[in-house]
């Protein structure tokens, strides 16, 4: 277990020009911070560790940068961390759905998750799925989607609670629902996003 994931690690290091532009602008400064301190963490825990225990960890180091929902309804909780007014039943004709579909420059849900990397039939499975969203030291988010339906999830936690609360919650939670095949790369893949290592055809970043 150890190879992969200190292979994966090792994967994610910033160049020496990386940090030049770190140093010059200061924007990716947080995040360069919480990963030096996963890695410290990392080091003193990889034997026992395991996939379910390195996506804990990970998620609770970058904290509110990761994003946990329902796949289907991240269009509008992205839209919601943007500003715009979205009513808990977007499509209900009040809000500002409409506004953020013309300055988001599509024409439909479809066409925002088509944007983010998933074809027709991607979008079609998408409510078996959980997403999982990160947002990176330079600003940019990836949309990922973990293999398991968000109602599992939603099934342990109390949402009365606040949204912060809620959110929290669901990013504790999530480890616990997959498989350690299942959690080991996703890790990887949050933490490669979170170091906005750029796009990739599958997988292009949201502002």
């Amino acid at each position: 277990m150890a190879t992969p994931i200190g292979e994966g690690v090792r994967q994610m290091e910033l160049s020496s020009k990386d940090d030049a532009a770190v140093s010059a602008d200061g924007a990716h400064a947080p995040m360069r911070r919480a990963c030096l301190l996963f890695e410290s963490l990392l080091e003193e825990r990889l034997d026992g560790l395991g996939g379910r225990g390195l996506l804990g960890l990970t998620v609770s180091v970058l904290g509110s940068a990761v994003t946990v929902c329902d796949a289907s309804r991240y269009i509008y909780v992205y839209a919601r961390q943007l500003g715009y007014d979205i009513p808990p039943y977007p499509l209900a004709g009040c809000g500002e759905i409409r506004e953020f579909f013309r300055a988001f420059g599509i024409a439909s849900v479809p066409d925002f998750y088509e944007r983010a990397g998933y074809d027709a039939d991607a979008y079609a499975q998408l409510p078996e799925k959980t997403a999982v969203a990160v947002r990176s030291g330079c600003g940019k988010r990836r949309l990922l989607v973990a293999d398991v339906p968000f109602c599992r999830i939603e099934g342990a936690i109390d949402m009365r609670r606040s949204a912060a609360e809620v959110d929290a919650a669901a990013r504790a939670v999530l480890p616990t629902v997959l498989s350690e095949a299942a959690a080991l790369p996703l890790a990887v893949r949050i933490l490669e996003a979170a170091l906005c290592q750029g796009e990739t055809p599958d997988e292009p970043m949201l502002p």
